[in-house]
């Protein structure tokens, strides 16, 4: 036997000691009987072979004693360890949804009256904005970033403008490249005055349904597009 293949030998050898017997001073039935005819093998081949043999005897024969302790165990363990790890997967999973794909968020604010209330609860979809485009008129969450405290919030507004788009105020009606908005859910009686810009790259031109009393990009501009938290999927609860 070469070196090489008596290396490699050695260390199946530790390795199949460690998988059948651990910490412990023997294994299982199987694994002590792979283990005491490893020592007929003549080479790195067959001493993987058995290796193997190993690995799958100890696996099985301790996948069988689970099931056995299982069973042996009262209906009430069994039913109560079940409730515990159901109950974790579900907490795991709601935190999990809630952190990175849909949460619910509390409006305090009038600035999306009449279409989303103060107070109203609102369904956040956090993800899909990532990948699909972005929409003329649709509800977006942003958070803005202020200089104080006070102007950094979260809050909805409704997309206006995305990248190259010119907009514009005449008569007290937004203009997006020309044509005049056709803007239903504003408030009867609504007038929108804005300065005249073209949206920059990276950024989106947002307003908020209650043109009179919102604080919007009529304020501050284009924001950037990374402040979009996500889209709205609802409101009213």
């Amino acid at each position: 036997m070469t070196t090489p293949d008596r290396a490699l030998r050695n260390c199946c050898r530790w390795l199949l000691h460690r998988v059948v017997r651990g910490r412990h001073a023997t294994g299982s039935t199987w694994g002590e009987a792979i283990i005491g005819e490893f020592e007929t093998t003549t080479g790195s081949r067959e001493a993987l072979s058995w290796l193997a043999g190993g690995v799958r005897a100890t696996w099985h024969e301790r996948r069988q004693a689970r099931a056995a302790r299982r069973r042996s165990e009262p209906l009430r363990l069994r039913v109560t360890r079940r409730l515990v790890a159901t109950t974790v997967v579900a907490v795991v999973a709601g935190v999990i949804v809630n952190q990175f794909v849909l949460t619910v968020s509390y409006i305090p604010s009038a600035s999306m009256e009449p279409t989303i209330v103060a107070t109203d609860r609102v369904l956040v979809d956090q993800l899909s904005h990532h990948w699909l485009d972005l929409r003329h008129g649709e509800l977006l969450m942003l958070h803005h970033d202020g200089d104080t405290a006070p102007d950094t919030f979260t809050a909805p507004y409704r997309l206006i403008g995305l990248p190259g788009d010119r907009i514009e105020c005449e008569t007290g009606r937004v203009h997006r490249n020309g044509s005049v908005l056709d803007e239903p859910y504003l408030p009867t009686g609504s007038r929108t005055d804005c300065d005249p810009l073209t949206v920059p790259t990276a950024t989106v031109y947002v307003l908020g349904d209650s043109r009179s009393t919102a604080r919007d990009s009529r304020e501050w501009g284009p924001v950037p597009a990374d402040q979009v938290v996500g889209r709205v999927l609802g409101a009213g609860w």
